[in-house]
């Protein structure tokens, strides 16, 4: 289940060994968007729009697959 104690410290265990180390090097490279999750549902979704509709979407060979 989702709801206990240790499933919490498994999945932030698992969020601080693989993914933070991820943020510098994705900021350093301007590639890193950032979201406020804690706001509104509706500001949230918006912000996540604003970042899929940014300027880096409209680039060639940057639709999906692409790297």
């Amino acid at each position: 289940s989702d709801d206990n104690a240790e499933t919490v410290r498994s999945r932030l265990e698992a969020y601080h060994r693989q993914t933070a180390p991820l943020l510098p090097y994705y900021g350093a490279n301007g590639l890193l968007r950032v979201v406020d999750g804690m706001a509104d549902m509706d500001e949230v979704a918006a912000q996540i729009e604003a970042v899929l509709a940014g300027p880096q979407a409209t680039q060639p060979g940057a639709g999906p697959g692409q790297a």
